[in-house]
């Protein structure tokens, strides 16, 4: 029984230990917990600098060697102007050669000041570069040997020729106390350097091995939405010249090809549409429209589709909560949107209502997708905006899709400058919402 309690007491803290890890990560690196590898270590390695900092400045006045104390103040002062830049700032390009610069005078006026190769000084200067060579574009390693070498070079040459510039310690106990404690400084850079480069190859590994697995699903799902709508729309042309069918019978057939056409044509604009996002090349285009429009049409092909589709027993209907109509927005993407949220809802719902609308909520106008559907479970909520993600359904079948709708969604709402959130309760609905900039026509 000991054992076993020790074992969950173990497993405790360990869940607790990721749970503090994650969120120290949040606080640490804020929008840049999900950014590249160079962004999250030059935040992280400038928040250790300053850490090390206050703690150097403090020993180094305790020692006595106040001009190597100013130094290190300087340093945290600078070092802390970094970190908030980084971390609260929007990371421009120029920061990383700064802080190169910086650190290039730093460790250069420690030298001088800090009694040169007596001191911990060139300690320093090998993890310095090691940090920089981690952080900086594979065509600039060679300069950054070439000048580390230059520069430990010159400073030699400095101290062999005038040993009297650099001067020397007090006594032999400061030495060994300011050597020790610089030591202590470049294990403390390096192990952050080095537990920051383990952490992102494993990140990074995992990340592209469940992007591989989700590529994979995903052509798997894309063979089986393609390939549906083609054998309909192949099925029944080919049927049509070998039977006599009355004008009814074709009219049925009629709107069975045109909705298989559709639903491929609309996929395959998604998946075109996606691709440009990923890229920063889908563009806006808004125009004044009328939204009562557009609702009738989604409404009517609705019931056109529900019609064909013996399935599903859901009603659609919508409500217009405005004064006026007319909005100026992109007609094309607002519709988009809909069309994915209402097809997803239609997806997860085998009867009852589906009712989408807007109204106006300050400057912002609010749409909205309500259904009586099977909900979420609380599982998958945080990941119902990844991309390519499918979930299980009550009777364990993957529900139908390729996974791109509401990813697809969040993308276009982001771009039109809005945000987009959701309720849901399983087995009880969902309601998806999201927001545009409001313009009257």
């Amino acid at each position: 029984m000991g054992f076993i309690k020790n074992l969950f007491a173990c497993v405790h803290m360990s869940n607790n230990f990721l749970r503090f890890r994650d969120l120290a990560g949040k606080v640490v690196l804020g929008k840049y917990k999900e950014g590249t590898f160079e962004q999250r270590l030059t935040i992280v390695g400038c928040l250790t600098v300053v850490f090390v900092s206050v703690i150097a400045t403090v020993s180094n006045f305790v020692l006595g060697l106040y001009n190597i104390g100013l130094i290190t103040l300087a340093l945290l002062i600078v070092s802390t102007f970094c970190f908030s830049t980084a971390r609260f700032g929007i990371f421009p390009k120029w920061l990383i050669h700064v802080i190169f610069l910086i650190a290039i005078i730093f460790y250069n006026l420690s030298w001088l000041f800090n009694f040169g190769s007596q001191g911990p000084t060139l300690n320093l200067i090998i993890g310095i570069y090691v940090f920089f060579i981690l952080i900086w574009k594979r065509k600039n390693y060679f300069v950054l040997v070439s000048l580390c070498l230059v520069n430990v070079c010159v400073l030699f040459l400095i101290e062999y020729n005038f040993p009297g510039i650099v001067g020397n310690y007090s006594d032999e106990k400061t030495r060994i106390l300011d050597v020790y404690s610089g030591v202590c400084f470049a294990i403390i850079l390096t192990f952050f350097m080095a537990v920051s480069v383990k952490r992102n190859y494993i990140v990074q590994y995992e990340r592209a091995k469940k992007s591989d697995q989700l590529k994979t699903s995903f052509l798997a799902n894309l063979s089986h939405e393609v390939r549906t709508p083609l054998n309909v729309i192949a099925g029944f042309t080919s049927m049509i010249p070998e039977m006599n069918y009355s004008d009814e019978d074709l009219k049925k057939i009629h709107k069975v090809i045109d909705l298989n056409g559709k639903q491929l044509l609309f996929l395959i604009e998604d998946i075109i549409d996606l691709s440009k996002l990923e890229v920063n090349q889908l563009e806006l285009h808004a125009t004044f429209f009328d939204l009562k429009s557009v609702f009738s049409d989604f409404k009517s092909g609705f019931e056109a589709y529900s019609s064909v589709d013996r399935e599903h027993k859901v009603k659609l209907d919508y409500k217009i909560d405005l004064e006026n109509s007319q909005i100026y927005a992109d007609e094309l993407r607002v519709s988009q949107v809909l069309r994915c949220l209402i097809t997803n809802s239609y997806r997860f719902s085998d009867h009852g209502v589906i009712l989408f609308g807007c109204y106006q909520e300050g400057s912002e106008l609010i749409f909205y997708v309500k259904d009586t559907g099977r909900g979420i479970k609380p599982e998958f909520e945080e990941q119902i905006f990844d991309l390519f993600v499918k979930f299980q359904n009550r009777d364990h079948t993957i529900e139908s899709g390729v996974g791109i709708g509401l990813h697809l969604s969040k993308k276009l709402v982001e771009l039109m400058g809005g945000t987009i959130w959701y309720k849901t309760k399983y087995l009880e609905g969902s309601e998806f919402y999201f927001s545009i900039p409001y313009k009257r026509g």
